[in-house]
Order: structure tokens, then C-alpha cells, then sequence
């Protein structure tokens, strides 16, 4: 009998490779655009709630500190801001960061409220915006003539906040009060108090 070679297709190796590598491309790809698009969404927790009891309305204990430079999280976050730059992830309108020199910092500097400062009107879905080296993040709205008019957690995502508040105003002045509940007894700890405008 006479050897027989068997009948091998000539395919080309460099035919699968290429398609092996267009899939993998084109996976990449995908991954970049559902990593880049999660990455614009904001997500933020608020819970609102009104009462009508009338607590102390706290002066503020915070001092305009100038232009000194935080470390929030691994980031250097000194110098100031223009006016005309926009606080990322607003849903209900653009609201201007007012420039370092008026933002409120708690007494070890672990949270920086940039937006409302006392020289601004906070109106009724605008954000509080902020940074803060530590999770979670409450705050408690007055209003200086029916007391709490707000409260919620302002959720942290890489050391910032930007969460839009729901509520009513009953006067034009009121206090925002941002600070950590201690995880051992839920007392506010690094606490930010700032008289502001509606």
C-alpha cells in the first residue's frame, strides 16, 4: 500500500489572528466607553425630612483661611478657583465654585464645603458641594423661623460631594450644618457651620 499523506486545508493561521485581535479591540472598547460613561454619573443619596421644632441656631465657627493648600483623598487641592468655573454634576442648574478663600472647613480639615458660603443664596435644588477625606457626610438645614427644614447624607465618590437639596424655605437666612457621624455613637463630629441666605 502506498503512504498516503492526509489532506490538509490550506487555511491561513493570520486569518484567525486577526479576528482574534478585531474581538479584543473591539471588547477594549467597549469597556473604555462604559468606564467613561459611569464615570460622568453622579450618584447621590439625599433624604428629606421637615419638623417644626426650633433648635439653637449655632453662630459660625468658621474663619475665611485663604489660599492654603488640602489634601483630600491623595489630591492636592490648593490655590483658587475662577468664578466662572461650574460645580461638576449639578442636575438642576450650573452654580459657579466662589473662589478658596470662601469656602468653610471643618476643624481638622477633613471636610470643605465650597458651595452655598454665606455670600451666597442657596436656593431650592442646588447642590451642596464639597470635599471631604472621610464617608459619610451628613447635613442638617435651619431655617432661622421653623428650624430644620432638611437632612440627609451627602454621599462621597473619590473625596467630593455634589448633591442637589430639596426643600422650602419659611425665611430668607437660615444654617447648614455639614459634619461625620462618629461610628461609634452617631455624634456629629468635624462639624461646618455657615449662616446662609434662601
Amino acid at each position: 500500500m502506498p503512504n498516503r499523506k492526509p489532506n490538509r486545508k490550506n487555511s491561513t493561521p493570520s486569518s484567525t489572528y486577526i479576528i482574534v485581535i478585531l474581538v479584543v479591540i473591539i471588547l477594549i472598547l467597549l469597556a473604555y466607553l462604559y468606564l467613561s460613561r459611569s464615570n460622568n454619573n453622579v450618584s447621590s443619596s439625599v433624604s428629606t425630612s421637615t419638623s417644626t421644632a426650633v433648635p439653637n441656631s449655632p453662630n459660625s465657627s468658621n474663619s475665611k483661611r485663604g489660599y492654603r493648600l488640602h489634601n483630600h483623598n491623595g489630591v492636592s487641592q490648593g490655590g483658587t478657583l475662577p468664578p466662572t468655573t461650574l460645580v461638576p454634576g449639578s442636575t438642576t442648574t450650573s452654580i459657579p465654585i466662589p473662589p478658596q478663600s470662601q469656602w468653610n472647613y471643618s476643624q481638622n480639615d477633613v471636610i470643605t464645603l465650597q458651595y452655598p458660603t454665606t455670600t451666597s443664596d442657596f436656593l431650592n435644588g442646588q447642590p451642596i458641594v464639597g470635599l471631604s477625606s472621610i464617608s459619610p457626610v451628613n447635613f442638617i438645614l435651619i431655617d432661622s423661623s421653623v428650624g430644620q427644614i432638611a437632612s440627609g447624607t451627602l454621599t462621597v465618590t473619590n473625596g467630593k460631594f455634589d448633591t442637589p437639596i430639596e426643600f422650602t424655605p419659611h425665611s430668607s437666612t437660615g444654617v447648614l450644618q455639614i459634619y461625620h457621624p462618629s461610628p461609634a455613637n452617631g455624634s456629629e463630629q468635624d462639624i461646618i457651620n455657615i449662616n446662609i441666605k434662601f
